[in-house]
């Protein structure tokens, strides 16, 4: 229903709601965007009436509480923890909807449509409400603020006072074609990256999963590397590709929505991956995560300055890591990995701080090439527990690649392995623990997903991000190739072909939300 309620929208109602937006602006600029807030509002219900009930009492009750000037610390703190409460018990399973009318494809727990993304942009709306500078909105200024139908899905996360300064440029600001086709070849983009990299990954990984729920044997390395590889890059292109898609509609409904990805998986350390890896939320936690604890830690009684301020660091950081993997984490297990994992980053990025003081250059960069080794680890091995079935599965692939039993090549290798006698090699195939029948229902044969495998890896770590492409911001990190889209008639032809072939693959696509 989710995957059918997206094609639904992006196919038929998005180029049905582009004209009428435009016809409004023409018309009347401030009938537009109560226009685009009634459009959310519907689009939700369609796609969830459930959480639409759920939501739009929330709304209603912050919408009375951020109009008020009178607030207390406590009443705030109250309105806060009142937002996070459905999350919680969404998150904990203590509290379950209908599997028909909730989805989470992606993880193992059902939440409401759109509920994390919403309860972080009202915490905003509460706390950046309580400082003088910042405007209130007008009622339908905030429910497109809460169901914007372009974010709520899978983001970006749009902040009460970045809202507030793009509504206030919002009624007049002029009709750009330039950012409409920039819009629609972002939307293109992002399908695409989602159909021809996102999707194929996908279907073997859940095969994979799905027969080491049903049955008890060991996967070979080449199967167990593949599925880690996978897991990460399966999430990290199905989610890039969705705010692609949601940024690309900002910019034809004249929105400037925030960057979320900068080529995470290029970063060098820690620090740099969370920086980089859903740069919205990431700025959210930032702002009202590590910037209050940070202040308030450092003012702990240690006479040393250097040492109370490296304290209030990283007591600031760890925490920040410790909420990042509670409000992405579906159970009680993930959470205590996020704490393990916050542990480790934390101590790398305290060896990084150590390094930096040291003269001699050969420890400099060690231990710099040891922190984006450990940073990639850590995070194809977080990637793997948060997809698979069980702890103990994801434990068994991680022996798998470790230690192996077997290496899975195609037969065409048999020739050059059999020369020297090698017996840790399976020349059967690539997947020899899927059988014939689940190997013909993928998009891609083994041998092909092996290629296509190692060609996205290509793409992940030498070439540049989508967002570096189209002009919409510029990344910190080195790519081998520099490609930029202008508005040519060759580029609207790729983009043509490209939307050709992705619509072809629609029948195969799922659903995703994030959160």
């Amino acid at each position: 229903m989710l995957a059918f309620s997206f094609s639904l929208y992006y196919f038929y109602l998005f180029p049905l709601s582009l004209v009428v937006f435009y016809t409004l602006r023409s018309i009347n600029n401030k009938l537009a965007l109560p226009f685009l807030a009634l459009l959310s509002s519907v689009f939700l219900f369609l796609v969830d009436w459930e959480s639409f009930l759920l939501l739009t009492a929330l709304v209603l009750m912050n919408f009375i509480f951020v109009q008020s000037d009178n607030r207390s610390k406590l009443l705030q703190t109250l309105f806060i923890s009142l937002n996070l409460l459905p999350l919680m018990l969404f998150k904990t399973g203590i509290v379950a909807l209908d599997s028909q009318s909730s989805f989470s494809v992606g993880f193992n727990v059902l939440l409401p449509f759109g509920l994390a993304f919403y309860t972080l942009q009202q915490i905003s709306a509460i706390i950046d409400t309580n400082k003088p500078d910042v405007k209130k909105m007008s009622l339908w200024q905030y429910i497109f603020f809460s169901f914007c139908f372009i974010t709520l899905p899978s983001g970006p996360i749009l902040t009460y006072r970045q809202a507030i300064n793009e509504y206030k440029q919002f009624n007049h600001r002029k009709i750009r074609y330039n950012e409409i086709a920039l819009g629609i070849s972002l939307i293109i983009f992002g399908l695409a990256k989602f159909c021809f990299i996102a999707l194929p990954i996908n279907q073997y990984t859940e095969l994979f999963f799905l027969s080491l729920e049903q049955k008890l044997f060991t996967l070979t390395f080449t199967e167990s590397l593949y599925v880690m590889i996978g897991s990460i890059l399966k999430l990290y292109f199905s989610f890039s590709a969705y705010s692609d898609m949601a940024i690309g509609m900002g910019f034809c409904f004249g929105l400037k929505l925030p960057v979320n990805f900068d080529s995470p998986l290029k970063a060098s350390s820690p620090g740099s991956y969370m920086n980089s890896w859903h740069m919205s939320f990431m700025a959210f936690i930032r702002m009202y995560v590590f910037l209050p604890l940070f202040l308030l830690t450092k003012n702990v009684p240690i006479k040393s300055v250097q040492t109370r301020y490296t304290t209030a660091w990283a007591i600031a950081v760890f925490f920040s890591f410790f909420l990042t993997a509670v409000w992405h984490s579906p159970s009680d297990s993930m959470i205590i990995q996020g704490v393990v994992v916050a542990l480790l980053l934390v101590s790398i990025e305290l060896l990084k701080k150590t390094s930096a003081t040291e003269p001699r250059q050969f420890i400099t960069r060690f231990s710099q090439a040891l922190s984006r080794l450990i940073t990639l680890v850590c995070v194809f091995i977080t990637g793997l527990f948060f997809f698979v079935p069980s702890s103990g599965v994801a434990i068994q692939i991680l022996i798998n690649i470790v230690a192996p039993e077997k290496i899975s090549v195609t037969s065409l290798l048999c020739p050059f392995i059999e020369e020297f006698h090698l017996s840790l090699f399976d020349c059967s195939s690539f997947f020899p623990s899927l059988d014939s029948a689940q190997q013909a229902s993928a998009f891609l044969g083994p041998s092909w997903a092996i290629l296509h495998m190692a060609f996205v890896v290509f793409i992940v770590f030498f070439m540049p991000n989508s967002m570096h492409i189209f002009n919409v911001s510029r990344s910190v990190h080195l790519s081998l190739f520099n490609i930029t889209w202008k508005r040519t008639l060759f580029f609207a032809f790729i983009m043509a072909l490209i939307f050709v072939f992705s619509v072809s693959m629609l029948s195969n696509v799922q659903g995703f939300v994030y959160g």
